[in-house]
């Protein structure tokens, strides 16, 4: 057969290796071999600081580049007293950007426009609360800095609203802005707002906020109010942005372990983890495990899957190999999530651990080649007209159907 020949069952199997890439979504496997991750030539972790291994990213596909928005400052030692927390404040948190996701360069710090914590807004006493845990995600078209605020231990009230809650900032339509426009605390609804019981937030997919509530899954979705005052008292709002909570996944049962808060608990959610868009209709779930008092429960990544935007989740299962190494460093402790993205497809796991000499390590693999390009061979004119063919052969069928 000459190569200008071509049957039928050719073109179907031809057209069949073109459509598989819609099919449903499988767990990522994390590469064994991982890139250690850098922040202007210097390792993220322990080199920069602790808090450096929980960066967010994400992936502008517009411009093939790599964003990064990280924590470059630690609290202060011994993390008791109110002005222990100083450093982490939006001052300590940098954007940075890469090409090729493992080589980031800062461009700066990040602020607010203006002051809004000039005065005591949410019934904060602490002025700008601490941040922790930061989760950069794209809603309704604009890029959204989300940050947690841990449980206050300072004295009554100090955190107001803030206290054990998840923030909004909204950075805009360009991810490259460093100039936040802060929207405070996530607000009540009554008798159902999340206020007091998340523990971090994973992202916001399709208008629903996702984060760990007593390590289960929350899914909230979310209504923007519009600009608003900031009120002087707690729990009275207006607040900029609301949410009703809902409880839609439970991912350590499947696995056998026990909620800390539990009779016999053993194992609670970390609060760093991350739910997405899988990119065919499916929502996928990443995850890393603690033991009750801290420490890291497991050289392991989870996944779970939803098919049905969130409402209903599989069970979680274990992504990770029997071996990992992050720029040829064995861990020697658990594994911790840092953030997922997905480009070009290839959904892209950022993770850190603890290597030999008791420094923290930040990991990925990401794709060689992040611009996604078409190569048609010289000679290859006939495959594109048997595509056409095809597809024209396809339309007919089509058209018999609706007709």
């Amino acid at each position: 057969m000459s190569h200008h020949s071509i049957t039928l069952r050719g073109l179907s199997a031809f057209f069949s290796i073109l459509l598989a890439g819609t099919a449903a979504a499988i767990a990522p496997a994390l590469p064994a071999a991982n890139s250690q991750i850098t922040l202007n030539g210097i390792p993220l972790g322990s080199a920069i600081a602790g808090r450096s291994s929980y960066p967010t990213l994400l992936y502008a596909s517009g411009t093939a580049t790599y964003h990064m928005w990280v924590g470059v400052l630690d609290e202060t030692p011994p993390g008791t007293a109110a002005s222990d927390f100083f450093p982490l404040r939006i001052g300590g948190f940098r954007h940075a950007t890469s090409v090729n996701g493992v080589n980031f360069t800062q461009t700066g710090a990040l602020s607010y426009a203006g002051n809004p914590f000039a005065t005591t807004i949410f019934g904060s006493t602490y002025d700008e609360p601490p941040w922790i845990y930061p989760k950069v995600t794209l809603w309704n078209g604009r890029y959204t800095l989300l940050q947690w605020t841990f449980n206050n231990f300072f004295g009554p009230s100090s955190f107001g609203d803030y206290n054990y809650n998840i923030s909004i900032n909204d950075i805009g339509p360009t991810p490259a802005n460093r100039v936040l426009d802060h929207w405070g605390p996530l607000g009540a609804v009554p008798g159902n707002g999340i206020a007091g019981q998340s523990a971090g937030a994973f992202g916001i997919v399709e208008g629903a906020l996702y984060y760990d509530y007593n390590s289960q899954l929350g899914r909230a979705p979310l209504t923007n109010n519009g600009p608003s005052g900031n009120p002087a008292a707690a729990n009275t709002g207006p607040w900029r942005v609301t949410a009703s909570n809902a409880l839609v996944a439970d991912p350590l049962t499947s696995l056998g372990f026990i909620a800390c808060h539990l009779a016999n608990g053993n194992t609670y959610l970390h609060n760093d983890a991350r739910v997405l868009a899988n990119g065919d209709g499916t929502l996928g779930f990443f995850f890393s495990l603690r033991n009750c008092d801290g420490s890291r429960k497991a050289q392991q990544i989870y996944y779970m899957e939803s098919a049905n935007n969130g409402l209903t989740w599989g069970a979680a299962v274990g992504i990770a190999p029997a071996a990992v190494t992050i720029g040829g460093q064995p861990p020697i402790g658990g594994f911790a999530l840092a953030d997922v993205v997905i480009v070009n497809g290839t959904r892209v796991v950022y993770f850190n651990y603890p290597v030999a000499g008791g420094g923290l390590v930040v990991g990925a693999l990401p794709p060689v080649s992040v611009v996604p390009t078409v190569s048609i061979p010289s000679n290859g004119t006939w495959m594109l007209a048997a595509l056409f063919a095809m597809l024209g052969l396809a339309g007919g069928f089509a058209l018999r159907r609706v007709g």
